[in-house]
C-alpha cells in the first residue's frame, strides 16, 4: 500500500503539470485581461510560500526517517507548489518593475520542470514494485552464511531482490549428498530460511541438488570436467554435479561470463567436446546466471 499511495501521489503531481501545461497554452493563445495583484495579495502568496516550503521540507525530512516513500512524495507534491508559486511571484515582479507579462510562459517551464521530476518518482516507484537488484555484500553475507551450514557442499544460485527498506525476498539452491533423506533436507531446508529470516531476507524457496560424495570414480570425472572448465576464458565456473553410472549420464550446471559473445555455443562446445573424453556417457549442462 505504501507504494501504490507513492505511485497514486506521483501520477497526481504529473497531472498536474500537464494541466498547468495546457492552461498556459490556452491562456497565451487566447490572453485575458491581467490579473492585478495588490499589496495584500502578494504578501498572503510570500506566506502560503514560506508555509509549503518549510512543510515539504519536513514532510521529507520526516519520511526518510521513518523510511515512508508516500510521506516523501508528498513532501515533492508540496514542493512542487512551491516552484509554482515562485514562478509566479518572479512573474509578478517582473510585470510591476518591467511591464512584461511572462506569468504563462513561466508556469510551462515550471511545468516541465515538475513533469520530469514526476517522471523520475515514477521510474523509483516501479522499481521498487518491481524489485531491485541488492548490494553484493548483502547477498555474500546470506551466500557465506548457508555455505556454513552442515550437509551443504555449495551454494550454486543465490537470487535475492530488493522491494523497498530492508525488504528483501529470494531463493537459493543448494548441492547436497545425494543419498541424503528426505526429512534431513527438510530439516536443512527450514534452518537456512530462520537464519536467512533473521539477515532480513525471505526465502520463498529452497532448491536442492544432489551430487555424488562417495563415489571415487565419479570425483575423478567431476575434476576433470573442472579442470577443462577452468581453462575456458567463457565459463566463470561449473557446479552441481551428478554422474549417474546406471543411467550413463553426466549433468551439471555452468555459470557463462557475461561478455561472452555467443554461450550458447560455448555450452554446446563444451558438450562436444565432454563427449569425446566420456563416449559412454550423455551429457546434460544446464546454464544458470546469477542474479
Amino acid at each position: 500500500m505504501e507504494y501504490l499511495a507513492s505511485l497514486l501521489i506521483t501520477i497526481i503531481i504529473m497531472l498536474f503539470g500537464i494541466r498547468t501545461i495546457i492552461e498556459s497554452v490556452q491562456n497565451i493563445l487566447d490572453p485575458h485581461e491581467a490579473p492585478h495583484y495588490d499589496t495584500a495579495v502578494v504578501a498572503i502568496m510570500v506566506l502560503s510560500l514560506i508555509l509549503k516550503l518549510s512543510y515539504g521540507i519536513i514532510l521529507q525530512k520526516k519520511g526518510r526517517e521513518i523510511k515512508s516513500d508516500a510521506m516523501v512524495m508528498s513532501g515533492v507534491d508540496c514542493m512542487s507548489d512551491s516552484i509554482t508559486s515562485i514562478a509566479i511571484l518572479a512573474a509578478i515582479l517582473i510585470k510591476k518593475f518591467f511591464d512584461f507579462d511572462i506569468e504563462h510562459y513561466l508556469c510551462i517551464g515550471i511545468s516541465l520542470l515538475i513533469i520530469a521530476t514526476g517522471v523520475q518518482m515514477l521510474r523509483e516507484c516501479v522499481t521498487k514494485i518491481l524489485g531491485t537488484s541488492v548490494d553484493p555484500e548483502f547477498k555474500k553475507k546470506i551466500k557465506n552464511m548457508i555455505a556454513m551450514e552442515d550437509g551443504v557442499y555449495n551454494v550454486p544460485t543465490l537470487v535475492i531482490h530488493n522491494y523497498g527498506e530492508d525488504v528483501y525476498v529470494g531463493s537459493v539452491e543448494i548441492e547436497v549428498d545425494e543419498n541424503m533423506r528426505a526429512t534431513e533436507i527438510t530439516k536443512l531446508s527450514r534452518k537456512i530460511t530462520a537464519k536467512a529470516d533473521e539477515l532480513g531476507m525471505t526465502v520463498t524457496a529452497v532448491g536442492i541438488t544432489g551430487t555424488n560424495t562417495s563415489s571415487h570414480r565419479a570425483d575423478e570425472i567431476r575434476d576433470r570436467i573442472l579442470d577443462i572448465v577452468r581453462q575456458n576464458k567463457n565459463i566463470r565456473r561449473a557446479h552441481s554435479f551428478t554422474v549417474d553410472f546406471q543411467e550413463k549420464h553426466i549433468s551439471f550446471s555452468i555459470e557463462p561470463n557475461y561478455n561472452d559473445p555467443d554461450q550458447v555455443k560455448t555450452r554446446q562446445d563444451l558438450i562436444n567436446e565432454l563427449q569425446t573424453i566420456f563416449p559412454e556417457m550423455t551429457i546434460t549442462i544446464r546454464t544458470v546466471k546469477e542474479i
